[in-house]
């Protein structure tokens, strides 16, 4: 995907003049930089987060380096989930990407889009894996598709240096990446910046990168648990140093029972992408 475009690419892409466009850029409806040369240039965050806002059609997705028949028969909401499941199955990222960025285009908030359609394709795909219907190099292939989509969504969600920053990730033991992408992507939706640390990390490092990075706020999603024991000392482990500063420490995912709960502590525990954006709305 480019990551700059000019005001004549854009307005190609959704079927307007260039002078709109520009138009556009010179009464700050559309962010623009400028090159030495006095040209604009906008990043494709913006384009898209314009096109979100102002209810744009895409008439040339090309122009702005999108997949050709994005908006061109739009992914109904109810569909989509069913949509996904198939070209996930089938290995065709490039649908995958289609049927994500349509949904994003139509202003659909990401948290509805991982809940309510990435969510249940993950389940049915799993659970097809587990009678014998989609074999193990089909279940892979939809975690690697996956994981190359949300990546590409960051290009696509405009981020300011001067927001407050939100790192996190998975503790020793859980490998699952998908599920702290999403975190990742829907706190930089909700107005922070945003580092996934990765997976299968031990609470030592994490607290290595709280001291380089001094983030207002750092997650932990949770998949798996290898050792109930360990997990909490971990947990309670980050929470007595970051509480001491004021950091919040924000945890969700599906390992986390009533029990494991019991024993740590935390900010908050969100059951949903859902529950984390309508928080983190009320911190920023």
């Amino acid at each position: 995907m480019k990551t700059l475009v000019s005001p004549k690419q854009l307005a190609k892409a959704i079927g307007v003049s260039e002078s709109s466009v520009k138009r556009w850029c010179d009464d700050s409806q559309l962010q623009a930089t400028y090159t030495p040369g006095g040209h604009r240039k906008i990043k494709v965050a913006e384009a898209l987060d314009f096109i979100r806002r102002s209810n744009h059609g895409l008439v040339d997705p090309r122009s702005i380096g999108l997949p050709t028949n994005l908006g061109k028969n739009s992914v109904e909401f109810s569909d989509a989930s069913e949509l996904l499941t198939s070209a996930l199955i089938d290995g065709e990222e490039p649908n995958c990407r289609r049927i994500i960025l349509d949904l994003y285009l139509q202003n659909t908030p990401l948290e509805t889009i991982f809940d309510q359609v990435l969510l249940p394709a993950f389940v049915e795909i799993g659970e097809k894996w587990g009678c014998g219907e989609v074999a193990i190099y089909q279940e892979r292939s939809a975690c690697m598709i996956c994981s190359k989509l949300l990546n590409s969504l960051e290009d696509t969600i405009p981020s300011s240096e001067l927001a407050p920053l939100a790192i996190g990730g998975t503790l020793t033991g859980d490998f699952y990446e998908i599920p702290t992408q999403m975190v990742s992507l829907v706190g930089r939706q909700q107005g922070f910046q945003t580092k996934s640390l990765g997976a299968n990390l031990p609470a030592s490092t994490i607290l290595e990168a709280v001291e380089k990075y001094s983030p207002k706020w750092v997650w932990l999603s949770v998949s798996y648990i290898p050792e109930n024991h360990y997990f909490r000392a971990e947990v309670n482990q980050l929470w007595d140093v970051l509480s001491a500063q004021g950091i919040h420490l924000v945890l969700g995912g599906r390992a986390l029972t009533t029990d494991i709960k019991s024993g740590i502590s935390y900010t908050t525990c969100c059951d949903s992408m859902t529950d984390l954006a309508n928080f983190l709305k009320i911190m920023s």
